[in-house]
Order: C-alpha cells, then structure tokens, then sequence
C-alpha cells in the first residue's frame, strides 16, 4: 500500500471535452539521436514563434506520433514536436500542418 495514500483525496474519473487544436510541427525522423534531433526541433520552433502570426501559448508544446507501418521502424519513426495556433494563416509552407478534431477523453 503507498504510505501516504490514505491523504490522498478520492479521484473520480470525469469525462473532458477537447475543442478542435490546430498545430504546427517540426518532426523529428528517426530513432538514432532522437534527443539531439528533439532539442534542434524545439528550438526551431521556440525561435520561430515569436515571428509566427496566431501561436496560442508559446510555452505550450504538443508531441505527436502518428499511426503507421513507419513507426515500426528505427530509422523511419516519426516524433512531431508542435504548438498550438488560432489559424494557419500566415504560418510559412515548410510547418507541418495538424488538425486534431474535438473529442472528449
């Protein structure tokens, strides 16, 4: 039993609802380095935010992996590292573009 558990208030699972994210993103590819590779995406994208139109909260970072044969291979696996933005008006053709549809988890 975990010593403090009983200080502990009862959680309840709840039900959140998401609204619609929309990202930008800088992947990541490959297994090798990945944490090299991580840092040199983050600060692309850090720096590239203060120069950026519509980034919702620049301290805000979202990972993504997505689904795919791709990602059962070392040298083809993908890590998005991305922030969030109102719009993708204005926001330069070489960021991914990420769409992640309202849900409730």
């Amino acid at each position: 039993m975990i010593e403090n558990a009983a200080k502990l208030p009862e959680m309840k699972p709840v039900l959140v609802e998401h609204k619609e994210l929309k990202l930008i993103g800088i992947p990541c590819i490959g297994l090798n380095d990945m944490g090299g590779k991580y840092r040199h995406a983050k600060e692309a994208l850090l720096s590239s935010a203060k120069h950026l139109p519509h980034i919702v909260n620049p301290q805000i970072h979202y990972g993504l992996w997505p689904h795919g044969p791709s990602q059962s291979h070392p040298d083809t696996h993908v890590y998005i590292l991305c922030m969030e933005v109102e719009s993708y008006d204005g926001i330069p053709e070489w960021f991914l573009r990420l769409t992640v549809p309202a849900h409730r988890c």
